[in-house]
């Protein structure tokens, strides 16, 4: 991780990582929906690692290796996303056993299935289906964020070497059709469901997957003096 953020004071990204820790976890004891606070959380590790990537240029110039750096990406990457993915997890997992209608505000959330028993607002007793947890459904929840952040922090690095190689306009370009493939891959993926009472595996593996293909043209296209 030495290398990838030797550029920036240690207080800078310990303070913004500390700021994420907070938001997007516990934003959705706020206000909002859980999947909206996840995807905040991996827009704002977008943005950082964006920053971050956007140094290789100087690094470049100084005979920084490129093998090198982006070893050290992808560990700070990997880094954040157990850090980020596993409090962010552990929030969506408590707020489903604390109500079972939370699965439909957040699409990172496995279930098992199974029925839960649930009462009420006048005390009677009733059943909701297909919104139980266990070890094995909370263990997919964990990896399903986790993996997410990830991609969310190594399509960062790319957009930043796309920017120091090539470029604003490029960058901009690049981003946004990123986007909205992305996007209109889960959509066509997930949209035929019509009910969701687990997480959408399909869709966000399917957007994650054509995000990580992009980030690898991103790479190798990238001006290096020192492979």
């Amino acid at each position: 991780m030495k290398l990838f953020l030797s550029p920036f004071k240690p207080l800078s990204y310990l303070v913004a990582l500390a700021v994420l820790l907070i938001l997007a976890p516990l934003g959705r004891f706020y206000r909002g929906d859980g999947s909206l606070w996840t995807i905040f959380g991996g827009f704002a590790l977008t943005a950082l690692f964006i920053l971050a990537g956007t140094q290789w240029s100087a690094l470049n110039q100084l005979g920084a290796s490129f093998s090198a750096w982006m070893n050290s990406a992808t560990i700070t990457a990997v880094f954040a996303a157990v850090v980020l993915g596993v409090p962010t997890a552990a929030s969506s997992i408590y707020n489903q056993f604390k109500s079972p209608y939370y699965q439909a505000y957040d699409l990172f959330l496995f279930t098992n299935g199974a029925d839960v028993p649930w009462v009420d607002t006048n005390g009677d007793p009733y059943i909701v289906a297909n919104v139980g947890q266990d070890t094995t459904s909370m263990a997919w929840t964990v990896l399903l964020h986790i993996a997410f952040f990830f991609v969310a922090a190594i399509v960062g690095v790319a957009l930043g070497l796309v920017y120091a190689s090539f470029g604003t306009g490029r960058g901009l370009i690049t981003a946004f059709a990123t986007f909205l493939i992305a996007v209109a891959l889960y959509w066509a993926i997930e949209s035929p469901v019509g009910d969701w009472d687990t997480a959408a595996v399909g869709g966000v593996s399917a957007a994650c997957l054509v995000t990580l293909a992009v980030s690898a043209v991103a790479f190798r296209s990238t001006k290096r003096f020192v492979c």
